[in-house]
């Protein structure tokens, strides 16, 4: 999986530092935190009302998208800590 820094920087997820992996982490979790549910229109106007439905349509695909990304982001976080103990010795 590919992730795009702040700076535009395209880098394959296994290339990246153990704490970069866990700031894309709780990046990903806030961003999924964040997703407010369905917005609903009470007017009168089926235009208004289309954009909301799309807007929802839209979201819903986002959040789904971010749960796949945090999925996959917790994989490689294991894979980096395969093997590590909390112990020098």
């Amino acid at each position: 999986m590919k992730w795009k820094t702040q700076q535009g920087k395209i880098i394959n997820i296994k290339e990246m530092t153990d704490s970069h992996l866990n700031n894309c982490i709780k990046l990903t979790e806030k961003r999924i935190s964040e997703y407010l549910g369905e917005s609903y229109y009470m007017g009168n106007s089926s235009e208004a009302e289309d954009a909301v439905e799309q807007e929802n349509r839209y979201n819903k695909i986002l959040l789904e998208d971010l749960n796949k990304t945090l999925k996959k982001l917790k994989i490689e976080q294991k894979r980096h800590n395969k093997g590590k103990t909390d112990f020098p010795y």
